[in-house]
């Protein structure tokens, strides 16, 4: 990683917001809060909604299979390629953006790397999503058209895009194999529990009390998908509500839990 994109990733308050913003715009749960930051963390956000002040903690959930990744640690071509992706993309004067890139092959060489970027700046300009929804593509509609190769480039196999109203930074990343964790109650309930001993430092009053446990989908360590079982399991917690959400999908779920 060059010391450029390391300077520019998002911090962990960015983050956190972007994650809140991006579950309350998908669940509507509750329509026309702000949230705030707290004075002191935890928790990380209240809302005041309908009389009802509601604090938020929100925590990002990875799998142990995939945690060494040489891409977390910035350690092959696929990194350079985001990188001048991420430099490129800058100086086409596109504003903020999320962008998910996922190769064919585990190895790229150098060479293919300075040429994948410009091309697929190309690819991400064409389809910035001004309408701040996810967009993804991948190589099959091209090769059908018989643009594989032309238009899309060789050795890319989808891109995931996603503009938030409050990501104030670029972020490029890509992913070496992983794989999707779907059954996943037990490390659920271990995130729930770390959580659960802070509550009661809590200095912001509350009615409600929500924990959001976000899986950004985007490195291998965070390819998590709960199945049926896992959200079938009631879990032991001291908090209102517990929400699971998958940042590029918009998707979320509401996690049973009992005392």
């Amino acid at each position: 990683m060059t010391p450029n994109s390391r300077a520019n990733k998002p911090s962990k308050e960015e983050l956190e917001r972007a994650f809140l913003d991006g579950f309350l715009a998908a669940s509507n749960l509750l329509p026309g809060a702000e949230p705030q930051r707290t004075a002191k963390d935890p928790p990380d956000f209240f809302v005041d909604h309908d009389g009802t002040r509601v604090t938020i903690e929100v925590t990002r959930v990875f799998s142990d299979e995939n945690k060494g990744s040489k891409l977390r640690e910035g350690e092959s071509n696929r990194q350079r390629v985001c990188d001048r992706v991420h430099r490129m993309i800058e100086e086409r004067g596109v504003q903020p953006l999320l962008v998910f890139l996922n190769f064919t092959h585990d190895r790229l060489s150098k060479a293919q790397a300075d040429k994948l970027a410009a091309r697929i700046v190309d690819l991400v300009v064409a389809h910035d999503p001004r309408d701040n929804r996810p967009v993804e593509l991948d190589w099959r509609p091209y090769m059908e058209r018989g643009e594989y190769g032309s238009v899309w480039p060789e050795l890319l196999d989808h891109v995931h895009m996603l503009r938030s109203r409050d990501w104030p930074k670029f972020e490029v990343t890509s992913s070496e194999a992983g794989y999707q964790l779907s059954s996943c109650a037990t490390l659920l309930q271990e995130v729930i529990s770390d959580k659960d001993s802070d509550i009661l430092s809590y200095s912001t009053v509350s009615t409600e009390k929500w924990l959001l446990i976000v899986a950004e989908w985007m490195g291998p360590s965070s390819f998590i998908s709960p199945d049926a079982e896992t959200l079938e399991t009631v879990y032991r917690s001291g908090f209102s509500r517990l929400f699971f959400y998958e940042f590029f999908g918009r998707a979320y779920f509401e996690l049973k839990t009992a005392p």
